[in-house]
């Protein structure tokens, strides 16, 4: 999976985490970007995408595993009003417990699309 290569060149392995710890993650990783790419056809019916009533950010997010060892939840980070660079939507890494498969839909919809980063981008934008 290429978010689980990204992690393997960071200096993941000094920061204590398990070989069985890192794969959790790194499966962990792949299945919500799993998840993100299936929310966001559903989301097609429900605004604009183009016209003078576009109501979507252009603007894209990645999935980026948080390596703050204190970090319990996700989070997302919004890009600037020229999308410059992607919004961020972080998971935390070392988290033991990563709650049920199910719930990563709902959270993944809070943070990324339709969430935060619907709202948040289109207000930098408009």
């Amino acid at each position: 999976c290429d978010i689980c290569k990204k992690v393997y060149s960071w200096p993941v392995r000094s920061m204590g985490t398990t070989e069985k710890g890192y794969q959790r993650s790194c499966y962990h990783l792949y299945f919500v970007s799993q998840v993100m790419s299936m929310l966001d056809p559903k989301t097609v019916g429900m605004f604009y995408f183009t016209g003078p009533k576009h109501t979507t950010p252009n603007c894209p997010i990645d999935l980026m595993p948080d390596l703050n060892p204190s970090s319990g939840a996700q989070s997302y980070e919004n890009s600037d009003i020229h999308c410059s660079r992607n919004a961020i939507y972080n998971i935390p890494f070392f988290l033991e417990n990563l709650g049920p498969r199910f719930s990563e839909w709902s959270v993944n919809a809070h943070e990324s699309r339709p969430g935060h980063h619907t709202q948040v981008q289109w207000n930098n934008h408009y």
